[in-house]
């Protein structure tokens, strides 16, 4: 199975209601899609969101590392080569990591029809679902209660809690969807690193005492200040998870 193409797109997706953070509010879903073709004609699909606030990632950039490196690189190697043309897509630019990621996906999509196998069975998997949380976007606290009911209705059961954006709001924020969602609901929160680590550890910690239940925070400040992760780690109540900080 050899790849003879790949052919760049771009979807726009509205969203029912906008996706709101610490860092950004986004309205609708704007994705570069990229098609990887073989001369058995399978094509393989992977995709790339530009958040350049985040990866540094636009879509200017993601399409120009794609033209410009990772395609050449790939067109015409096999399919069945496959740790040898992973390394190549990931040596062939620096950085650029959603179009990495793009190409990367489309890769595993062909390897897996390759071998009539899904990918997730590839990659160790067992389950055929999984269970996941829905995210309640950084808004006022009643706002904020108001779609937490909506997705417990909706059958969800456990919430991913957007904060940071004023930050002096944040544990009435957690207080009123906890109130909404019960007590048998599971709370994450996620504040895009919207807070200094001093700031995060009495935020956390006022919210447990609070009895808010929160079964861990998400990226608490900045993606590089790994000190003040290690700061929050060990003075919060609450288990710290690494983001922004995580590029590969």
């Amino acid at each position: 199975m050899k790849i003879t193409e790949v052919r760049l797109g771009h979807i726009s997706v509205p969203l029912r209601v906008p996706f709101k953070t610490a860092l950004r509010q986004v309205n609708s879903v704007e994705d570069v899609i990229v098609e990887v073709h073989t001369d058995t004609g399978a094509v393989g699909y992977g995709e790339a969101p530009p958040t350049g606030v985040i990866t540094g990632d636009t879509t200017g950039a993601i399409i120009g590392a794609l033209k410009d490196h990772i395609i050449k690189t790939v067109v015409g190697r096999d399919v069945d080569e496959f740790e040898d043309l992973m390394t190549a897509l990931n040596g062939c630019i620096l950085k650029n990591t959603s179009a990495k990621a793009a190409m990367d996906m489309a890769l595993w999509d062909l390897y897996g029809q390759l071998y009539k196998i899904p990918v997730y069975k590839l990659m160790g998997g067992a389950r055929k679902n999984i269970v996941t949380d829905i995210t309640i976007s950084v808004n006022d606290p009643e706002e904020m209660a108001r779609d937490a009911r909506n997705a417990i209705e909706r059958g969800y059961d456990c919430l991913k809690v957007k904060v940071g954006a004023n930050p002096a709001l944040d544990v009435a924020r957690l207080a009123a969807v906890r109130q909404a969602a019960g007590s048998d609901v599971l709370i994450r929160i996620d504040a895009n690193q919207a807070w200094s680590p001093k700031q995060a550890v009495t935020l956390l910690n006022q919210m447990q005492e609070k009895g808010l239940d929160i079964e861990f925070v998400e990226q608490p400040v900045k993606a590089h200040d790994f000190e003040g992760l290690k700061y929050v780690t060990e003075r919060s109540y609450v288990p710290v998870l690494a983001d922004e900080s995580v590029f590969s």
